[in-house]
């Protein structure tokens, strides 16, 4: 499975630049086998 993104865009992600839509987190966590709200713990704690 793939998120079908790009090397930027997932940097992007990781350097607080932009953060990914809903859809992309839950594909993300999936394709990691955790739940959603691991994706997002720290953001909402910030």
């Amino acid at each position: 499975m793939s998120l079908g993104l790009s090397q930027s865009t997932i940097s992007n992600w990781l350097q607080q630049i932009s953060y990914p839509k809903y859809e992309n987190l839950q594909q993300l966590a999936v394709l990691i086998d955790v739940p959603r709200s691991y994706l997002t713990e720290k953001l909402i704690e910030e």
